[in-house]
């Protein structure tokens, strides 16, 4: 769907973002081939340095496994003494506080390490295994964050788009689009807002193109930067892309049984009835009688405001709208007095 520059406001009030003119000459720059092999020549040296440094780190592990399953096999040696030696003391005699020990039991003590010494190995080989985790990270990080920064010097444009240097332009307030509002009336916003940019023909497709793309936030940017390589040639595609992605989000057209369907609930407020009446009836054509003896049927049977048409049947509808406001005033002071 081509959008040309004589689209008409949406009438709605948009959020918009500035361009000043230090934001110009824009020009997206094409990844060149020499660029792709420098990242990937970089990359291949990463791979091999995380190889490097991961077998280093797991022939330490495993040297330190070796060593912790001997300090446990001591550990094991150990207690086993220290329980032979309480119940052979409580079989034999009790020595004598100045008794000395004897040779044998001396002997029998493990003499190679000594407890602390098997704590301190066993922290030391956690702390290896916490070093190697970390190294494994910030390595296995690096070539991610080189795939993201080459990800992003892609673009969807062709040459044609790209080549084109834009002249500076005075300040233009642009509509934002987040991906969730209505993507045609965007484009109208967009195409008004771009007629006091006074592009030549051929600076058009690539200001057009280079300033739509500002505009777009969160999951639309996303979108763009997701089309792909060299399939934009002009503002025509980028927008036809645009709407087809966008489409669901297009404000639908009412008729009049949309209307005939309104119900005003007991204890809906008439301010909230009104507005939907006010949004279905911008997007019929029927006559004004019509529009107005659906309000009057569609409006709770317990309504002043109701009441208030019945007697002025005929009203037009700007009228009846211009008189429901009196009405909305007198709800809610009413409403206010009983919460007081």
């Amino acid at each position: 769907m081509a959008t040309s520059n004589d689209g008409s406001s949406s009438g709605e009030d948009r959020e918009a973002i500035e361009v000043t003119p230090a934001s110009f000459p824009v020009t997206l720059t094409p990844l060149q081939p020499a660029s792709i092999e420098t990242i990937m020549a970089r990359l291949a040296q990463q791979d091999a340095a995380q190889k490097a440094t991961t077998d280093q780190i797991a022939a330490l592990a495993k040297i330190l496994a070796h060593l912790a399953a001997n300090v446990e096999a001591s550990t094991a040696q150990y207690r086993r003494h220290l329980v032979s030696t309480e119940r052979a003391t409580e079989a034999a005699p009790t020595q004598t506080a100045n008794q000395d020990v004897t040779v044998n039991d001396v002997a029998q003590t493990p003499t190679t390490l000594d407890v602390q010494t098997i704590n301190e190995l066993a922290a030391l080989k956690q702390s290896v295994l916490d070093i190697s985790s970390n190294i494994h990270h910030v390595t296995t990080s690096a070539p991610q964050i080189e795939r993201v920064l080459a990800e992003s010097l892609r673009t969807p444009f062709t040459e044609k788009i790209t080549k084109v240097r834009l002249r500076k332009m005075e300040k233009l307030r642009l509509p934002t689009f987040d991906g969730v509002s209505d993507p045609s009336a965007h484009v109208t916003s967009f195409n008004i807002a771009m007629r006091r940019a006074n592009l030549s023909d051929e600076e058009k497709d690539t200001g057009f193109c280079q300033l739509f793309v500002e505009t777009l936030e969160g999951i639309a940017l996303n979108w763009f930067t997701g089309l792909q390589e060299d399939s934009v040639d002009s503002f025509h595609d980028l927008s036809a892309a645009f709407l087809k992605n966008y489409i669901m989000f297009t404000r639908q057209e009412a008729t009049s049984t949309d209307l005939w369907n309104l119900n005003h609930a007991n204890g809906q407020s008439l301010r909230d009835f009104m507005e939907k009446f006010k949004s279905i009836v911008s997007k019929v054509d029927v006559p004004d009688h019509i529009a107005v003896e659906s309000l009057m049927n569609t409006l709770h049977i317990k309504s002043p405001f109701r009441a208030d048409l019945y007697r002025h049947p005929r009203r037009s509808v700007p009228d009846a709208i211009a008189r429901s406001n009196n009405f909305i005033r007198m709800e809610e002071d009413t409403r206010a007095k009983v919460a007081r």
